[in-house]
């Protein structure tokens, strides 16, 4: 093999090739961070009840209260194995 012959062929193809258009994109707007906070509120042997609550840096502020199923979602992703816990009886 031409190793000479062929860096300078290879060269030749990519000097040759047209530049690709140049693309400028403008955005705007503001960083925000929201602040999550998880409380158990209850637990029982059939069903939890969990806080949600928000806050962002405009100061922006929610919470909502859910209750959980024992067995609703139980399916872990298979591709966390750590959402695979065991679960007590």
């Amino acid at each position: 093999m031409d190793t000479p012959a062929l860096v300078k062929a290879c060269i030749e193809r990519i000097s040759n090739r047209p530049d690709p258009q140049a693309v400028i994109v403008v955005e705007k707007g503001k960083y925000i961070v929201t602040k999550y906070t998880l409380s158990l509120i209850s637990a029982g042997s059939d069903s939890c009840k969990v806080k949600i609550a928000t806050q962002d840096t405009l100061g922006n502020e929610d919470a909502d209260m859910h209750t959980f199923e024992v067995g609703a979602g139980d399916r872990p992703d298979a591709s966390h194995p750590e959402c695979d816990l065991p679960r007590h009886q």
